[in-house]
C-alpha cells in the first residue's frame, strides 16, 4: 500500500499490542485511499492478511443515505459472535450520509461495544457527524500525499 505509512504503522502497532481502540473516524477527500487503508487494516486486525472475511461488515448508503434500518441491522450484527475468528470489523462508507436519527441509533453500540467489535467510519467531512459520535471515535484526518511520499 502506498501512503499513510506513519498512520498505518501506528495502527499495526496497536493491533500487535492489542491496544487498538474500538472506534475510528477516518476523514479525507474522495479518492485519497480511506477505503484501501481501512480494508487492509481490517484484514490485519482479523489476522487474515490478504484474504477477505465475512467478519468484515460493510455498510454503504442505500441510494443517498445510510438508513435507520441499516443501523438497526448493524446493531444486531455487532451483538453476534464473529463467524471466522474472535473479532469483527464494521466499516461505514460515506458515514457523512448517516442522518441524525441513524447516528443516534448507532451511538449506544459505539459507546458500549462488545469485546472484539471494531468500527471504522469513513467520511469526507466530519462536520456532518454529531459531536457525540465524534467524541467516541479516534479521529484520523488524511491529507493528499506529498511529493516525497509519491
Amino acid at each position: 500500500m502506498i501512503g499513510f505509512h506513519n498512520l498505518r504503522e501506528r495502527f499495526l502497532k496497536a493491533i500487535q499490542n492489542n491496544t487498538l481502540s474500538h472506534a475510528h473516524l477516518v476523514v479525507g477527500p474522495n479518492g485519497i485511499g480511506k477505503s484501501t487503508l481501512v480494508e487492509s487494516l481490517s484484514r490485519e486486525l482479523l489476522g487474515f492478511g490478504d484474504r477477505n472475511s465475512v467478519d468484515i461488515v460493510r455498510v454503504r448508503p442505500e441510494k443517498t443515505i445510510i438508513t435507520v434500518n441499516q443501523i438497526r441491522e448493524v446493531v444486531i450484527e455487532a451483538s453476534l459472535r464473529p463467524y471466522e475468528g474472535l473479532k469483527k470489523v464494521i466499516i461505514f462508507y460515506e458515514a457523512n450520509k448517516m442522518g441524525q436519527e441513524a447516528q443516534n441509533a448507532l451511538l449506544k453500540t459505539i459507546e458500549e461495544p462488545l469485546d472484539g467489535v471494531y468500527f471504522f467510519l469513513l467520511t469526507e467531512n466530519e462536520m456532518s457527524m454529531t459531536d457525540t459520535i465524534i467524541s467516541r471515535c479516534h479521529l484520523h484526518k488524511l491529507h493528499p500525499l506529498g511529493d516525497k511520499e509519491m
